[in-house]
């Protein structure tokens, strides 16, 4: 099956060809070149999915997240950006702080600690703290809240993730 090229015209270390190639059964699967590296390696993104429409439209995900200058880690999850916060965004905290937060965030992480930090919504962290707030104090509440609101902006910080839209609509509690 032959290759369907479209040539981007996009901006900064985006630009470069798209390839999207037809697989079996109607599957797609695409790459794009990046540039090179410092070695002369080519670097290369690739996505697949069931149809070229899917195909696409991971395509326009990726380069958003490249536009935004974003390099997420494959299965960064909400637990992994929980634990980094805890070791590299606390300096100077004493270890009962560091004890209290992660205390606080134990019942959050235990509903949405598996999921991809990227794929975290606000329906997601309200669920989790209305779980918690079934067994839990209110100012208990607050403290695993704000403690998650850190742990993204951490994240966002070390360009992990995009701008969340958790943060930017919140949650009230």
């Amino acid at each position: 099956m032959p290759a369907d090229r479209v040539s981007t015209s996009t901006t900064g270390t985006t630009a470069g060809t798209v390839s999207i190639t037809g697989r079996v059964l109607g599957a797609g699967a695409g790459v794009v070149s990046l540039g090179f590296d410092v070695d002369g390696k080519r670097i290369r993104r690739k996505v697949s999915g069931k149809t070229r429409t899917e195909v696409k439209g991971k395509f326009k995900d990726l380069h958003s997240e490249l536009d935004a200058c974003v390099r997420p880690v494959a299965g960064y999850t909400v637990e992994m950006a929980v634990a980094d916060w805890l070791t590299e965004g606390l300096p100077g905290r004493a270890a009962k702080t560091v004890s209290v937060y992660r205390d606080a965030l134990g019942p959050v992480l235990a509903v949405i600690g598996r999921l991809p930090l990227r794929d975290l919504t606000v329906q997601d962290v309200r669920g989790a703290l209305a779980k918690m707030a079934a067994t839990h104090s209110t100012p208990t509440l607050q403290k695993a809240h704000n403690c998650l609101m850190l742990v993204l902006r951490h994240a966002e910080g070390r360009d992990l993730v995009k701008r969340h839209g958790y943060l930017r609509f919140g949650v009230r509690l």
